[in-house]
């Protein structure tokens, strides 16, 4: 434990302060007075709690500059609220929360200090970390890391404090107890509690918790050593100065360190506030329910119910009170639209011939009117059946229409409409195309104001589904007008160069491809004014196969992926705002099956969802929906259905419809270096030839923003513009047209336009012989739907690859293992000496920090701790210029005092 074990004390001081005073004591003694005794009392709390506050800001941050920063902020906080916290014995706990906020503070601000310092659309890169010998704060476990203290930060108050006291400052189950003024055998019930909470909540997020927890808890004898005695001092005498008012911290702490506390001061105050103001309304509204509850008039029935079953035990209303009260959640709004009132009976429906037409409709199959409300259970996701399967089913294939729901924009009126191909549950053609438009202002840098005038989806982003029909009847003619009145008339395509290098050849094809040609009859680029531009792109309806397995590959095996791929070709884990790994979509920019279709529901077919409000018109952009268009159980029952879609399937090549040249052409496959990131098994998925990370694929696929996201996501982990997912191939033969907006009709076509991080992939697969080319198009079309299951001689992927791997015939997977480990010889020395040069960086960085201070502390007369600044700068830093300022300063001020 640090408290107690560092005996450093201010200047001109010999005595140290008990060390078994408590908290509250020396919170006391702090707050008493401002003279040398309550420097002391500071001093002590910031040695006892420094080690569990620098080492959550440096697992948060990645960067111990940072991090000190981020440290010496949090107790600038606590200077200035000593006075006011609850239950001063519990510091830890607040002092936790403190350094969380303020290390997600500096995240946030260094992230924006680096959009600004970026080009538009560039890479960012993070400031160089020295972790060296650090192997538990590797950028895997620093991921780790920050989502394990997102989850204890959320952890109820009665075992957060626990954790914090026993996990983070390694106190004994006694210690805390005496703390929390509980029995220890209480400590350790809600301390095992805890950990099983997070256990189960780092696994629903798809991280092991033995390693991050283990990580996260090392023991406090190493954690000690992270705080110098130089950071103690200069962190207490800036909180002593702080505590008085901003200004008086000048010249004896970083400017930026008081800036960053200024602001969490702010973000505290500004949390109190809503917190105040929500529970305010939540009064508010409580009363007023109240009294609508007592004042309610009879419910009037739908016309769904128009003709119900007698009943002679129940009201008339009852059965349909029963179907749509959800336990758990408030009665459904009575200016709900119609679809709320039919929808949930689907919950409860299942499927029936229609006599006359033969379609597939909904029979109601009606609750018992008889049986307690309280009894009525809702099928949930963690316990999928068939009969909800089946209700996803329906409601997969169902035609909404405008009083379902439908709009009040949208691209289609079903599911299936858009995914198709193959089976239900496949790609869509390229007609179904959706349009995005993305603004850009001139030169690139920072977001357009008033682009809502253009269009009310660009409130919050840059970003906006231009969607293909709309529930209004001029819409048509809107949609048509906006393309004509705010078209480029300038724009031209470019020409393409016409020798026959291999080169060209790719350029020439890119260029041919259908996009490429509807581009030449409607503009990429529109020009709604002068100085901002609005790029249009397309994206095309990928296949659902399979989405359940994908749905369920852990997040710590995308990451190992990522890690093991060679260097020219790496990709990296897609991150939401939320820190969430991303799965699905182009961009990898949604992480879970869950929000994937409830974001389709409310995009594509303008249906108000829980979380997810539908698209908004341009010719009503105030309109509010009146209620939900589909229910928590129907967006279940569709999530089921879509996480039961089976995986696609593979022609056997030595069955009776396989060929010499899948075999062949698999082999090739690897060859060429395009199993490299379309590898066949991912985790324990065989078969998806994808590793489901962002890869750069050059200028011309950088086309448009995020989709479903809004702006500044690259900031938090995000997709960048030219950043794409790599796509599962299983199902290639029925899921074309190719890329993400359609526009490769062949394989040729969608190899050419592989360009950035795929280029030299490109270049090796263009010099292939057409035999060869030809070869490897017949692997890719015996991935085919998983419609052709029954075909004999037909398997399913995972099934073929587990049959080859055992029996070590792989030479395609045997080729891309060497290609890795000769890539990691590589990577590792290039990491080396990027190390050196990084440590080299943070050391100069820190040296310019800390040479003003020993200036000032030189000319206060404090000489001592000016020595030892001076002595630190130019032993980390002897080959800057402030290293050799440093050694000329150790120097004269021994000549002044006469030492040898």
């Amino acid at each position: 434990m640090a408290n107690g074990q560092s005996h450093a004390v201010p200047k001109r001081s010999g005595l140290c302060l008990d060390a078994e005073l408590s908290d509250s004591q020396l919170l006391g003694r702090f707050n008493a007075r401002r003279d040398e005794s309550a420097e002391m009392a500071f001093a002590d709390l910031v040695r006892r709690h420094g080690p569990m506050v620098l080492r959550v800001c440096h697992q948060i941050l990645g960067n111990q500059h940072n991090a000190e920063d981020a440290f010496q902020a949090a107790f600038l906080v606590l200077a200035r609220r000593s006075g006011s916290i609850e239950d001063p014995d519990l510091l830890g706990n607040w002092l936790y929360g403190v350094a969380l906020r303020t290390a997600w503070e500096a995240k946030l601000r260094d992230g924006r200090r680096q959009l600004r310092e970026t080009p538009a659309w560039g890479t960012i890169q993070g400031e160089p970390s020295n972790d060296e010998g650090r192997p538990d704060l590797t950028l895997i476990c620093r991921e780790e890391l920050e989502v394990l203290h997102e989850e204890v930060s959320r952890l109820p108050e009665r075992y957060r404090i626990p954790v914090v006291l026993c996990e983070l400052q390694g106190l004994t189950y006694q210690e805390a107890a005496r703390r929390m003024r509980c029995p220890a055998s209480t400590i350790g019930v809600r301390l095992s509690r805890a950990r099983q909470r997070l256990r189960l909540r780092m696994i629903r997020r798809g991280i092991l918790p033995a390693a991050a927890l283990t990580h996260a808890m090392f023991g406090a004898e190493g954690a000690s050593t992270l705080v110098s005695s130089a950071l103690v001092r200069t962190t207490v005498r800036g909180a002593a100065g702080f505590a008085a008012s901003d200004t008086a911290a000048t010249g004896l702490i970083s400017a930026s360190v008081v800036t960053l506390a200024v602001a969490v001061l702010k973000t505290r105050a500004v949390t109190r506030l809503k917190v105040a103001t929500n529970l305010v309304l939540a009064v508010g509204i409580t009363a007023t329910m109240g009294w609508v509850t007592v004042h309610q008039p009879p419910r009037v029935r739908s016309s769904i119910d128009q003709n119900p079953p007698p009943s002679k035990s129940a009201p008339a209303s009852s059965r349909n009170e029963a179907v749509t009260t959800i336990p758990g959640r408030p009665l459904a709004n009575s200016g709900a639209k119609v679809a709320h009132t039919v929808d949930p009976e689907i919950a409860h429906a299942s499927p029936k011939t229609d006599p006359q037409g033969g379609k597939t409709i909904v029979e109601v199959v009606a609750r018992s009117a008889d049986k307690p409300e309280a009894q009525v259970t809702l099928t949930r996701l963690n316990q999928p059946s068939r009969e909800v399967e089946a209700r996803g089913q329906l409601l997969f294939a169902k035609e909404w229409s405008a009083k379902d729901g439908l709009g009040p924009v949208y691209n289609e009126t079903s599911c299936v409409a858009c995914h198709g191909l193959g089976a239900p549950g496949g790609a869509g053609p390229e007609n179904k195309n959706v349009v995005i438009i993305t603004a850009i202002a001139a030169g690139g840098r920072g977001s357009p104001k008033g682009l809502d005038r253009i269009h009310p989806g660009f409130r919050g982003t840059r970003s906006t589904v231009l969607h293909r029909f709309g529930t209004d009847p001029t819409y048509g003619s809107w949609r048509r007008g906006f393309f004509e009145a705010y078209r480029d008339k300038t724009a031209t395509p470019s020409e393409v160069a016409g020798d026959d290098s291999v080169d060209a050849h790719i350029q020439r094809l890119a260029a041919e491809t259908s996009l490429g040609r509807r581009l030449r009859e409607r503009s990429s680029r529109l020009q709604p004014t002068p100085g901002l531009s609005l790029n249009v792109s397309e994206r095309n309806s990928p296949a659902l196969f399979g989405a359940g397995q994908i749905d369920a590959i852990p997040s710590v095996v995308l990451i190992d992926e990522a890690k093991r791929q060679p260097a020219e070709v790496r990709g990296r884990v897609s991150r939401d705002p939320r820190g969430r790994i991303g799965r699905f979509g182009w961009k990898a920019q949604i992480s879970s099956l869950h929000e994937f279709v409830r974001g389709a529901c409310a995009s594509e077919l303008g249906l108000e969802v829980t979380g997810h409000p539908q698209g908004v018109s341009p010719l009503a952009p105030d309109a509010k929906a009146k209620g939900l268009d589909l229910i928590e159980p129907e967006c279940d029952a569709l999530v089921a259905y879509v996480r039961s879609l089976p995986a696609p399937v593979v022609v056997d090549p030595s069955g009776p419809h396989g060929t010499q040249d899948m075999s062949e052409g698999r082999r090739l496959f690897a060859e060429v270096g395009c199993a490299t990131c379309h590898t066949p098994s991912l985790g324990k998925v065989r078969g998806i030839y994808s590793d489901l990370l962002l890869h750069e694929m050059g200028q011309s696929l950088s086309d448009s923003g995020n989709y479903y996201w809004t702006d500044g996501s690259e900031l938090t982990g995000g997709p960048r513009p030219g950043e794409w997912r790599t796509p599962p191939l299983w199902g290639f033969r029925d899921s074309g047209p190719y890329m993400h907006d359609g526009r490769a009709q062949t394989l040729e076509e969608a190899i050419a336009l592989h360009r950035g991080q795929a280029a030299n992939v490109t270049r090796r697969f263009f010099s292939l012989t057409s035999q060869e080319q030809s070869q490897i198009e017949a692997f890719l079309k015996s991935l085919v739907a998983p419609s052709a299951a029954s075909t004999p001689g037909v398997m399913l992927a995972a099934e073929l690859e587990s049959r080859i791997e055992p029996e070590e015939v792989r030479e395609a997977e045997a080729l891309v293992r060497r290609q890795r480990e000769e890539a990691a010889a590589r990577d590792e020395q290039e990491q080396q000496e990027a190390r050196r040069r990084q440590l080299a960086m943070v050391a100069a960085k820190r040296a310019d920090r800390q040479f003003p201070i020993a200036r000032n502390l030189e000319k206060l007369g404090k000489i001592p701790a000016a020595l030892e600044f001076y002595r630190e700068i130019a032993l980390n830093a002897p080959d800057t210029e402030v290293g050799r300022l440093a050694a000329v300063r150790i120097t004269a001020i021994a000549k002044d005092q006469g030492s040898p």
